[in-house]
């Protein structure tokens, strides 16, 4: 939800990020005017990392997860201060890895 400056609640709260995307609760974070977010699975699809632009109101596909593990709901996102890089955690079987994916 998005709510102006110096206002504590009411009728100005406007959602930013809903569906058709299922954003996990704990994951995302901003990346400049971007919100980069866990989206979860969805009806057997595998889940993804996504960015939305919250100046034009569009979205962007980032990376796939896991398609065995698109019910797991424990991901976490954080994004460098220069927006560059991020990093976010996906439980997988085969052990622990770090992967890496640019954000152009």
């Amino acid at each position: 939800m998005r709510l102006p400056l110096g206002l504590s609640g009411g009728s100005d709260e406007e959602l930013i990020l809903g569906p058709p995307f299922y954003v996990q609760q704990t994951g995302w974070t901003f990346a400049g005017d971007e919100v980069i977010f866990a989206n979860g699975a969805i009806k057997g699809q595998a889940g993804s990392l996504r960015a939305y632009r919250v100046s034009t109101g569009g979205a962007r596909p980032i990376v796939p997860f896991l398609r065995s593990f698109g019910d797991n709901r424990n991901f976490s996102v954080s994004a460098s201060p220069d927006s560059k890089w991020i990093l976010y955690s996906q439980l997988d079987r085969s052990g622990s890895n770090v992967m890496v994916a640019d954000n152009h």
